[in-house]
């Protein structure tokens, strides 16, 4: 919290003075977190980053060479984790300490009243990391600056940084990926422009006038505003409505978040993944779709509950407490002998995963050997198997996180020789809890994969 402040002490005197960086005014410092992501390179899935990434401070000075080139300094500081391939437990080092200094240039688009500024840049970095040494980095990347004031900007860029080293115990080099965003400040004040010309008469000199022929207020830059909602109507989607700015002018009626051009119920509250709709049961369908409104359901049932997971609705179904076939009503076609099906919800409560992660830990083999054993004896049956984890985090999140376990578990059975077309693998997320998610051994119980055996 002391840096958040003393950041906000070095900022705010610029922000007083505060027009992307140009000749006018060549000099800019720039403060930004860092994220550092070594593994999914090495990994060659750079969107299932399974927490390889690590964060770190970066410190820039910014200098303008000419017209649109500029050049950075960037000074980081972080501490990262490398891929050990050469270690059988652990897939990354422990948090090693990097320092590293670069020198960018940056090519800028750039107009005096541009508030986004897209640039290019490229060089050549010193790094040092700890138990790896000294290292010749050429990060390529691109970047955008957003302007909020005279002189204040977002700050933002990724690099793609190649590595003259490689990973210890491989042949791959040490590439590896860089993101920030922070924030700039141009130093010194622009130099003023004497063209006051107002062709429309609105107050707004035409410099600076972003509708130079038709007459409009100070507020919205010189452009008419019909509703005088504060938006221009060259802005505004709905320019005779007085509406919210977050909505570009469109009023939202019922407050629920979802503008009522958008809003399929403008008259009731409801949510913006519904489209403004309400949910009574909060199961993802709209009450107006839900054939069990007053029940939790899913969303491939029309939002009925099925809570055998055999893809009956437990209305339909009549066996409800027992995976079966929709061909027979929800009910199984064969008997599977309960010492079994004992083992299989062993495996449910038992089979545990790396933190935040779809790696299972050692004591989950022998576990799943006794499934394979299971799937092997019963060759007629095909199984499901579902992914499934507590509600802590973001939806998105854990959604893709029940999957890729579950994939994990399709592809060790796979590796067993359990044939591909016998099972299918899913993850449902959050959305299937069998306990409280308010007590630590209520979510235990909702991190869990099931295996559901099926005749085909």
């Amino acid at each position: 919290m002391k840096n958040q402040w003393l950041l906000l002490a070095l900022i705010i005197p610029f922000i007083q003075t505060a027009t992307a960086q140009s000749p006018d005014q060549k000099n800019a410092l720039s403060f930004s977190g860092s994220i550092f992501d070594y593994y999914s390179l090495f990994n060659e899935k750079p969107l299932q980053a399974e927490g390889n990434t690590t964060y770190g401070l970066k410190i820039g000075y910014h200098r303008n060479l000419f017209g649109p080139v500029n050049l950075e300094l960037p000074l980081r500081m972080s501490t990262v984790r490398i891929p050990t391939p050469s270690d059988p437990v652990r897939r990354l080092s422990d948090n090693l300490f990097l320092g590293s200094l670069d020198a960018l240039l940056q090519i800028q688009a750039f107009k005096p009243t541009a508030r986004l500024v897209p640039f290019l840049s490229g060089g050549v970095g010193g790094v040092y990391t700890e138990d790896i040494d000294f290292d010749i980095q050429f990060p390529v990347g691109a970047g955008l600056e957003i302007k909020l004031a005279n002189n204040f900007y977002i700050h933002a860029r990724s690099d793609y940084r190649f590595s003259s080293n490689d990973i210890p115990s491989t042949s791959k080099k040490l590439d590896n990926l860089n993101h920030n965003i922070g924030v700039k400040v141009l130093l010194g004040k622009p130099k003023q422009k004497q063209d006051q010309k107002d062709t429309d008469g609105d107050g707004v000199p035409d410099l600076v006038d972003e509708c130079p022929l038709e007459k409009g207020t100070l507020a919205t830059k010189g452009c008419p505003d019909t509703d005088g909602d504060g938006i221009a109507d060259k802005n505004d989607e709905c320019p005779t409505q007085a509406g919210l700015a977050r909505f570009n002018g469109c009023p939202d009626s019922d407050g629920d978040g979802v503008p009522d051009p958008k809003d399929d119920c403008p008259d009731e509250a409801g949510t913006i993944a519904l489209r403004g709709c309400p949910d009574r049961d909060g199961d993802g369908v709209a009450d107006k779709d839900d054939e069990c409104p007053n029940e939790f359901g899913l969303v491939a049932l029309n939002g009925c509950p099925d809570r055998d997971g055999d893809g009956v609705a437990d209305y339909k179904d009549n066996c409800p407490d027992e995976f079966g076939s929709a061909s027979n009503n929800g009910c199984p076609l064969e008997e599977i002998r309960q010492e079994d099906k004992a083992t299989l919800d062993f495996a449910t409560k038992n089979i545990e995963f790396e933190i935040n992660s779809s790696y299972f830990k050692p004591t989950a083999f022998a576990i799943l050997d006794r499934v394979v054993d299971i799937l092997q004896r019963y060759p007629q049956y095909h199984v499901k198997i579902d992914g499934h984890t507590d509600n802590v985090g973001e939806a998105n999140y854990n959604q893709w996180l029940s999957e890729r376990r579950a994939q994990r578990c399709y592809e060790y059975f796979i590796s067993k020789g359990i044939a591909p077309s016998r099972m299918q693998y899913k993850g449902y997320g959050q959305t299937r809890p069998i306990a409280t998610n308010n007590s630590e051994a209520g979510r235990k119980l909702n991190r869990r994969v099931e295996f559901n055996l099926y005749l085909p």
